[in-house]
């Protein structure tokens, strides 16, 4: 990492002066003002009109038509005040300008003989947005705070058409960008926008783009992300704001901890547990878990040759408690004893106490969500920190400094080394290794992920129709996973005569088994990452308005990135399953590109072009498909002996098009058309994975194509009542060129690799209805309904075969193309508001005012499965899961005095408590998901032989059901009801 400090400190060092030295720049995507200024009795244009956004220097005067420009306006509500010799001065007030946008603002003047008239008035609602030519929500912060249960910027965007779980129309986070005020947030190892980096309480403006990017957007194919911060101002500001939820089972069924779980009922359930589970009926047996007795146990102990195990039946079962942790055991846990804790908080103002010309603006936020069982952490972490420095020295120079810090703490899956991201993905694996997942907490490794972020950014206004802005950034993500402490093999528990250590706590590599089987040892803490990656921006954009009708934008954008990779799945007592993953490479990247904004009689074209350049910047491994390098006997020195060439550097070039058209004055038609690139996971480029003992298995290729999608979009909207907006779009993305894994194995099998190959494509069709009200007095509300056609598949061979036989045999099942059936979506949130002032009156006081309810509503059509026992050919998607919903709940009561506005509010998750099978989780073996899935009435079909019905995957049984139900209810469904009580202060 040297060579990113070496190269960067000259780079701090100049934007550290220019923040001392120039001035200051509120870090963001700023807007336009654009409008017409006429006489109020004729109907001419004013000519020479002067137009000014009050409290900044910017403004413009009106050209011989009457139309004035005003540019680079910081996002955020203003007064726009046009004047004129002998015509009544008027004022707009409330004028809201959003980032990239151009905001219409027109003005008739009445003539007036007295000097100095002036009138204000309140601008109108813009509920169709002209000027944009894609599908764009743009929401401001407050509104996001709102919603039912979200606390995160990712929860927000899962809210929005088109989005589910962070994928975008179809495409992954990879094809997704971020930028934060113009700067840059994404994690390029993965490639993937840094959605943690950012605190609620800071958030102004939320755009998300879901088609028709335009030539500035690149690395990107399926979403753009534009937050704008909140920024300091001449006094202070600032919000604190607490959740709060009570220690609680985060699932539903009985604790994992409880005699009546399903991993612990058979031997202490004292009907049972010392005489065997043969005394249940036949179908108790069925459901749960065999056992012969602890009396039994007793028994084999007493009869082998080993005196130190002779214990009595009690002492066996309580030895038995002991490494469960189970209840009234002697070392119990509890489940659910734990709370969960947001807190965010953000502050801004003058640095310096009655000076404008320096301020600041301060967040920061930590979250701890606890899991739903103990693993080798109880709970998943992420604290967040950020500071904006503004300093203002002269108004057409300006700089800001934005720099953050951000840390997440939580656990790694043992085979795949992913961390989980929340509480929810745990219990996926809760019946994993036979219950080993939940009473062995060290089988999940500790994982941590520390990142840094400095950015500046320089605007210098050239006059009233150019700007110009410089950017300068760089981000630091250091990945930690690391195994937990050894351990502690000191017999120090004593049950009868046998001496026992702290198993299964600690990290242990040999296999030793409870008395259940349940192992204690070998596939423990197993992941291990030690990796930084440092990727440093620079970017420089000019924008200027030509004339009345263009606005051009040209810039460029150069990427650095200094990548030191060093991942393993480290697992001595099973070597063959180890393996480990290194790099240190330094791809760079360089685009450039050029836009304009065309605006005529109401119409607007956005037209622009794109080039990307990439280059590798290493040289690679030159080996024939089953080459000898690539058995055992080199894995040691690979680099070292084999043959390398320069790895291929890759243009692109991007055409962008977007046209607006107004139909009446309140109805547009909009259209879109593109070609979008994306880098592919830095994995995928330089990779090298051996297995010890074994060979290459995993060989990356950096001369892999970018990946390309072509996407078109037809999109009406139309501005109901005044108030209410109608949006309904049309999409079709054309995805090639995608990375895909392809195996190689050769006659003796010495030689077996995966690499990769652009072979993977998708072909995304999708139709997105969106109804919007966001302003109103005592309701708003907002509805949204996507349906997404997604055909993919990989095009020629996934696996060779030098043996020309097993070539031939597995060609019969090339090329693989999956046609999942759709599932629509539909989700709305409302919000009934009694208004200040509002409501009855009781002993002088109206206990009604303020209050706000909210309630969440989210529809998807389950998912298709193939069910498929008879062996059917043809026979594909067939059973239907359940179709999934939910609602949450927020009420909330604010209280305003002397400038503070102090908020009481509840949260609520789930709000009637329904019950959503959490995938196969509950399934504790193919047999218990045999039992339930013939146990099923289905629709008729050769494909099985069920009792014909309507149930479908994922039914609830009763007590008195046909449905034979998962064996492990605690884990069968996602998370039951959770509340959270907060309070916000805000002045």
């Amino acid at each position: 990492m040297e060579r990113t400090r070496r190269c960067f400190l000259p780079l701090l060092s100049i934007a550290l002066s220019l923040l001392l030295v120039q001035g200051d720049l509120l870090a963001q995507e700023t807007g336009k003002v654009r409008g017409v200024v006429t006489d109020a009795e004729t109907g001419e244009p004013l000519p020479g009109a002067n137009v000014i956004i009050e409290g900044t220097s910017l403004g413009a005067s009106t050209d011989v038509e009457g139309i004035y420009n005003i540019l680079n306006v910081s996002p955020g509500k203003h007064v726009v005040r046009v004047s004129m010799v002998g015509y009544t001065t008027v004022s707009k007030t409330d004028v809201l300008v959003q980032g990239r946008r151009t905001v219409p603002v027109n003005f008739s003047l009445q003539v007036s003989s007295i000097v100095g008239q002036e009138i204000t008035v309140m601008a109108e609602r813009e509920v169709v947005q002209m000027d944009v030519s894609a599908s764009e929500v743009i929401i401001q912060g407050e509104q996001v705070r709102e919603i039912p249960a979200v606390v995160k910027v990712e929860q927000f965007l899962n809210t929005q058409p088109g989005i589910e779980n962070m994928v975008v129309r179809g495409g992954g986070q990879n094809q997704v960008a971020m930028m934060v005020d113009g700067i840059l947030m994404v994690d390029e190892r993965v490639n993937r926008p840094t959605l943690t980096s950012l605190n609620l309480s800071a958030v102004q403006e939320i755009s998300i783009i879901t088609g028709g990017f335009n030539a500035e957007y690149g690395n990107v194919r399926s979403g753009v992300i534009n937050v704008i911060t909140k920024s300091a101002q001449d006094r202070y500001h600032g919000s604190v704001d607490y959740r709060y939820s009570p220690p609680a089972k985060k699932h539903f069924g009985p604790s994992w901890y409880s005699a009546d779980n399903y991993y612990l009922r058979a031997f202490l359930d004292p009907e049972v547990a010392f005489e065997g589970t043969g005394k249940w009926d036949e179908e108790t047996q069925l459901q749960e878990r065999q056992f012969v007795g602890w009396n039994e146990i007793a028994k084999r102990y007493t009869e082998d040759d080993d005196p130190s195990n002779d214990m009595s039946p009690q002492e066996a079962q309580q030895l038995f408690m002991f490494r469960k942790f189970a209840e009234g055991g002697p070392r119990s846990l509890k489940d659910g004893d734990k709370a969960d804790h947001i807190g965010d908080a953000s502050i801004g103002g003058p640095l310096i106490p009655a000076s404008r010309r320096l301020s600041f603006f301060a967040s920061h936020r930590t979250d701890i969500n606890i899991y739903p069982y103990p693993m080798s952490r109880d709970n998943h972490r992420e604290d967040n920190s950020t500071l904006k420095l503004i300093l203002n020295i002269i108004p057409s120079m300006k700089l800001t400094a934005v720099g953050g810090y951000s840390n997440i703490e939580s656990v790694a899956d043992g085979n795949t080394g992913l961390y989980y991201d929340n509480a929810i993905e745990t219990l996926a694996d809760a019946t994993s290794y036979s219950g080993a997942t939940i009473y062995t907490p060290s089988r999940f490794s500790l994982f941590s992920l520390k990142r840094t972020s400095l950015g500046f950014v320089l605007t210098h206004t050239l006059g009233r129709s150019t700007f110009y802005n410089l950017r300068v950034d760089r981000m630091e993500s250091e990945y930690r996973t690391t195994a937990l402490p050894i351990r502690d093999r000191t017999l120090q528990y004593q049950f009868g005569p046998m001496m026992v250590d702290e198993a299964p706590l600690g990290l242990w590599f040999d296999s030793i088994e409870a008395q259940d089987g349940m192992r204690m040892g070998m596939h423990l803490s197993t992941a291990r990452d030690s990796s930084i990656v440092t990727t440093t921006n620079i970017r420089a954009d000019i924008t200027s308005q030509i004339g009345r009708y263009n606005q051009a934008k040209a810039g460029f954008h150069y990427v650095y990135n200094d990548m030191a990779v060093w991942n393993a799945i480290y697992n001595p007592g099973i070597t063959p399953y180890t393996w480990i993953n290194t790099y240190e490479k330094i791809p760079k990247r360089f685009s450039a590109y050029a836009q304009d904004k065309l605006e005529v009689e109401g119409m607007i074209a956005n037209i622009g072009v794109r080039m990307d350049y990439a280059t590798p910047a290493t040289d690679w491994y030159s080996v024939d498909r089953y080459s000898k390098f690539l058995t055992a006997k080199y894995q040691n020195d690979f680099e070292e002996v084999v043959p390398t060439e320069p790895a291929k550097s890759h243009l692109k070039f991007s055409p962008r098009l977007g046209v607006s058209h107004p139909i009446t004055v309140n109805s547009k038609i909009y259209f879109n058309y593109g070609h979008f690139y994306s880098i592919p996971r830095t994995e995928d480029y330089y990779g090298v994975r051996r297995s010890f003992p074994g060979k290459i298995t995993y060989l990356g290729n950096p001369s892999t194509e970018w990946e390309r999608t072509i996407a078109y979009e037809l999109g009406y909207d139309h501005n109901l009542f005044n108030t209410v907006l109608i949006h309904l779009a049309g999409y079709y993305k054309d995805v090639a060129d995608q990375a895909g894994n392809v195996t190689y194995n050769n006659v003796d099998g010495s030689v077996v690799y995966t690499t990769v190959e652009n072979n993977n494509y998708a072909d995304i069709r999708g139709f997105e209805i969106r109804v919007d009200k966001s302003v109103g007095q005592w309701f708003t509300g907002w509805a949204n309904y996507n349906y997404m056609v997604l055909t993919s598949g990989f095009i020629g061979r996934r696996n060779y075969y030098e043996d020309p036989v097993q070539h031939r045999l597995f060609g019969l099942q090339n090329p693989y193309q999956s046609r999942p059936k759709t599932r629509p979506s539909f989700r709305a949130n409302v919000m009934l508001l009694v208004p200040p002032d509002s409501g009855p009156e009781v002993a002088g006081f109206k206990p009604l005012e303020r209050f706000r309810f909210s309630f969440f509503y989210n529809w998807r059509a389950g998912g298709w499965i193939t069910y498929n026992p008879n062996q059917i050919p043809g026979i594909q998607n067939n059973l239907q899961w359940e179709n999934y919903s939910n609602w949450n709940a927020r009420i909330s009561k604010d209280f305003v005095a002397r400038g503070v506005d102090v908020g009481l509010f509840v949260d609520i998750t789930n709000l009637f408590n329904q019950k959503y099978f959490n995938g196969n989780a509950g399934f504790v073996s193919t047999s218990d998901r045999e039992d339930y899935m013939t146990s099923l009435n289905l629709p008729e079909s050769p494909a099985y032989e069920n009792p014909v019905g309507n149930d479908r995957m994922g039914a609830i049984g009763g007590e008195d059901s046909h449905i034979i139900m998962p064996n492990a209810e605690s884990a069968t469904f996602l998370p039951p009801r959770d509340i959270f009580f907060g309070i916000k202060v805000s002045f």
